[in-house]
């Protein structure tokens, strides 16, 4: 899920809410508010969102790391295989050893792919899952700060 969009969708809200909400002047149509206090929320709130979009960059490099390393032994594996075959056949020595060999190797490079993909996909989800809590965080703040704000503005109107 791609949260970096909502949350400058918050903050264009909150903007909107904090100078469309602020006591506006009689003369000129000024809007008084806090500005220096609600820059500072907004910044906070804006510093929190490039770390969260890079460490899911971070999780999806690492992800196709993980799958280029399985990728190459899997090749390399049924390259040796495919060699180890082919000298075999090539000296026309126990043509049915040399298959059944072959068959053996492709089943192990088959099964140790599949335990690294498994392994890959799990190290992802808890990645993902690192990063899906980070960027709870991350809106939560959000959410607080948004909360702060509103009270803050609330009580300059003196409600």
């Amino acid at each position: 899920m791609y949260y970096g969009e909502d949350l400058n969708i918050a903050i264009s809200e909150l903007e909107d809410e904090i100078f469309g909400q602020g006591k506006k002047s009689i003369i000129g149509g000024n809007i008084t508010v806090n500005r220096t206090r609600v820059s500072q929320l907004l910044g906070r709130v804006r510093a929190a969102i490039p770390q969260a979009v890079l460490e899911a960059q971070a999780i999806l490099q690492e992800r196709e790391r993980i799958m280029n390393e399985a990728k190459v032994y899997y090749d390399d594996l049924m390259t040796k295989g495919e060699q180890q075959v082919a000298r075999m056949l090539s000296e026309n020595s126990i043509i049915a050893e040399a298959n059944r060999a072959a068959e053996q190797i492709k089943r192990d490079a088959d099964n140790y792919a599949a335990h690294y993909e498994l392994v890959a996909k799990s190290r992802l989800e808890e990645l993902i899952a690192h990063c899906e809590s980070m960027l709870g965080d991350a809106i939560t703040t959000i959410s607080k700060t948004h909360n702060q704000l509103l009270a803050e503005i609330r009580q300059l109107k003196g409600e």
